[in-house]
Formats: C-alpha cells, sequence, structure tokens
C-alpha cells in the first residue's frame, strides 16, 4: 500500500471524509463534484493504495491519515455495551439477555452499530472493540 504522501491534497480530503462513514452524495457535496466522480474516486484511489473495498480504504485511511481517529467515534453506552458484547461473542440473544431488550432489538442495534462505524461483520466489530476499547 502506498503512503498517504503518495495522495494529492484533493485524495487526503476525499479520505478524510470517507471515515467519517458519509455516503458517496454525501461526499459529493462536500467536494463539489459529482456522484460519478465520487467513484472515480474511489476506483484511482483503490488503485493506488491497494485497498479492494470502501470499508478496507476508510480503514487504511484511519490508519494513515488519521490515527487515533476511532478513539474519538462517539458511542453511547448502549453501543458501547453492544459492541462489548458482540467481542465476547455473544448472539443476539444472549446480548438481548444481558441487556434486557429483546432479541430483535439486539439484532437492531448491532446492524446500526456495523453502519456507524462502516463495518460488515460481526467480526469485525468485535475486533474493532478489542483493539480500540483498550486504547
Amino acid at each position: 500500500m502506498q503512503e498517504w504522501y503518495a495522495l494529492s491534497v484533493r485524495e487526503r480530503q476525499f479520505i478524510e471524509l470517507l471515515v467519517r462513514d458519509p455516503s458517496d452524495k454525501e461526499i459529493a457535496k462536500a467536494l463539489g463534484i459529482s456522484q460519478n466522480t465520487v467513484r472515480y474516486y474511489f476506483t484511482r484511489l483503490f488503485a493506488k493504495t491497494g485497498c479492494t473495498s470502501r470499508v478496507q480504504l476508510a480503514n487504511w485511511g484511519r490508519r494513515i491519515l488519521l490515527p487515533g481517529f476511532e478513539i474519538s467515534i462517539n458511542l453511547s453506552s448502549r453501543q458501547r455495551q453492544i459492541a462489548e458484547s458482540v467481542a465476547l461473542g455473544l448472539h443476539n440473544k444472549q446480548i438481548a439477555e444481558r441487556l434486557g431488550i429483546t432479541a430483535n432489538t439486539a439484532r437492531d442495534e448491532v446492524s446500526a452499530l456495523l453502519r456507524k462505524l462502516n463495518l460488515h461483520t460481526r467480526t469485525e466489530l468485535a475486533t474493532w472493540w478489542t483493539r480500540y476499547s483498550s486504547s
């Protein structure tokens, strides 16, 4: 993967926006470009960084361009409880029992947290929580 200095200022701005998890439409509006241009930036940045997905590029950006960004993510106490429960390997029903909510609510809370953190799987969430809760 290329280091940050191989990126243009505009590409760095793009990644800084991406790590905050806006939609393509929000990135386009913030940079004053079209959504097609946003997709072009993704293609170009994938080639430059060696990343193969939006999540991987966002994680690369957090690590290289914005160290410490993850630590500053604002999680509610409930979201912290959900993340910790997932990291412990609990299933939705177990999370529900632990937190006094329904299994469907637990499922919905996990899904919302995954979206907020730009993650796709419970394993990614568990890894994220384990890594950053101790920071």
